[in-house]
């Protein structure tokens, strides 16, 4: 009788921390779809700010300012990649550690020279209509030379577009 009674008092012990463990997930969950809503709140409360301010620029100062940041974006990324450290991998640590300063330099050359540019030509395509959503979660922060090249190619898009209307 005692045996059994030890025995049910150890499945209900592994039945609270089951149930603290699935609360956690359950919690964890929650607070990521909140701060997710926030993120989204706060981008749309942004557009709206940028859909209310007046253009700067007529079509065609856009597009060519456009066209020569895109331009730009596109030079930047394949200097980039000729630049970027050959990886070697019986040198692992080290070829890891010279890729992800060549990274970090590339992302900070991007935020002084170019990310001021790329939002300002994306709030003036979004004031006539012309938005990626795509384009919206890349722009701030491209993560390589990739993502780079990729603004640079929306914003030709973006340009090609406004012409096109």
């Amino acid at each position: 009788m005692l045996e059994r009674l030890k025995q049910n008092l150890q499945r209900l012990a592994a039945i609270k921390w089951a149930t603290y463990i699935l609360l956690s997930v359950v919690f964890i969950n929650g607070l990521a779809t909140f701060t997710d809503s926030l993120r989204k709140i706060g981008f749309f409360v942004a557009d709206i700010q940028v859909w209310t301010k007046r253009s700067t620029l007529t079509d065609e100062q856009l597009k060519a300012q456009a066209l020569d940041l895109s331009k730009a974006l596109i030079q930047l990324s394949i200097n980039s990649e000729h630049a970027e450290p050959a990886f070697d991998f019986s040198e692992f640590d080290r070829s890891a550690e010279h890729l992800l300063r060549h990274t970090e330099a590339l992302q900070q050359a991007y935020d002084r020279d170019y990310a001021t540019s790329v939002e300002a030509m994306r709030n003036e395509f979004f004031r006539r209509g012309i938005r990626d959503r795509e384009f919206d979660l890349l722009y701030p922060h491209p993560t390589n030379s990739i993502g780079i090249r990729q603004i640079g190619i929306q914003l030709g898009e973006f340009a090609t577009r406004l012409a096109a209307r």
